[in-house]
């Protein structure tokens, strides 16, 4: 995956968004202006370069996840790869369908089943999902090419990504999400997007910063 294909990610559209994400990372010095300049230009390649080690690291899979795993934090992106070779390892052939989300793209699933049609996929609005910091992630589990929506194998799927180091809203009481996983005692979703939306570090990390 190369830095245009990142920078092309609908999560990314938001220039001030990947500014954000970049800052809070280490990766970016300039300022939340929204403007795609050198400066955002040469700080996505920094992040892309951490994010292909990881890759390298931990293992490579079909091109749909991989677009998905370069908008996640990295963090994020070693458990998430982590999580599909488990899963893979157990018969199981998951794919991550989605990644980041900016607030435009949670606001437009928030409105679906609701202004728009469709059914109810998520009750949070923009700057209200985990999505849209790269810490949560949803999979698809597919048989013979063709997607699954029996919740046995995702039931199947949560117990192995516990044992990953992972929360899956499977586990959830009041809105069921089994394609859905998040990082571990992460702080609470309001500091997370104040911490976020200043461009700082949204939790003690091992990957701040990291150039390599």
């Amino acid at each position: 995956m190369d830095t245009q294909s990142i920078l092309s990610s609908p999560a990314f559209h938001d220039t001030q968004h990947l500014q954000r994400f970049l800052k809070g990372l280490g990766h970016y010095a300039g300022a939340l202006d929204g403007l795609l300049g050198p400066k955002t230009r040469a700080a996505a390649v920094r992040f892309e370069s951490v994010s292909t080690g990881i890759a390298n690291a931990f293992g490579s899979f079909d091109a749909r996840s991989e677009r998905e795993i370069f908008t996640l934090h990295p963090d994020a992106q070693r458990l998430c790869r982590g999580l599909l070779t488990a899963l893979r390892a157990n018969g199981l052939d998951a794919r991550v369908l989605c990644g980041m989300r900016s607030y435009a793209q949670q606001n437009a699933l928030y409105s679906q089943g609701r202004t728009k049609a469709g059914a109810v996929v998520t009750r949070a609005t923009g700057g209200n999902s985990f999505h849209n910091f790269g810490v949560a992630f949803d999979i698809g589990l597919f048989s013979s090419g063709k997607y699954l929506q029996n919740a046995d194998p995702y039931l199947d799927a949560a117990r192995i990504g516990k044992h990953c180091g992972l929360e899956c809203g499977a586990f959830w009481q009041s809105f069921s999400d089994p394609p859905h996983y998040q990082l571990l005692s992460l702080p609470p979703l309001s500091l997370i997007r104040k911490r976020f939306e200043a461009g700082f570090p949204l939790f003690q990390s091992s990957t701040q910063g990291d150039k390599t």
